[in-house]
């Protein structure tokens, strides 16, 4: 988690659970590693189907920008 927050640049853990990290599980975006233990030090997440789709879109849409 300290990884994303910091690649985008937010400090506040509780805003980012909240208003990022939630919504990106629960449109299942992204899946945590360890489901049995949310509150691990070692969770990591990762993309969902869904969310590869998502994320080479936005890759295509930046590589085309001027």
């Amino acid at each position: 988690m300290a990884e994303m927050m910091s690649f985008l640049g937010l400090a506040s853990r509780s805003y980012f659970r909240q208003h990022i990290l939630s919504p990106l599980i629960k449109n299942q975006f992204i899946t945590p590693t360890q489901t049995d233990k949310p509150n691990s030090s070692k969770q990591k997440y990762r993309l969902t189907p869904q969310g590869k789709v998502i994320s080479d879109k936005l890759k295509r849409s930046n590589n085309t920008k001027p």
